[in-house]
């Protein structure tokens, strides 16, 4: 997937969840900080978020939690 095309659903998806679902500020911040991470861990080239992906970010996050 293009990586653009992930960054404009990614907004798409903050958008909705604004407007149509008022979630609050900090919780937007926190899916786009979540986001940022992901795109670390993945590249900045997110592919298609799949069950795997997230799975290798899990990891990931972890290893580097346990490494401080």
């Amino acid at each position: 997937m293009d990586p653009l095309a992930t960054s404009v659903l990614f907004e798409h998806f903050v958008r909705e969840w604004r407007y149509l679902r008022n979630v609050t500020p900090s919780t937007l911040e926190w899916y786009e900080t979540a986001f940022k991470a992901l795109q670390e861990t993945l590249g900045a080239d997110v592919p298609p978020v799949t069950k795997s992906n997230l799975q290798q970010f899990v990891v990931a996050v972890r290893q580097r939690e346990s490494q401080s």
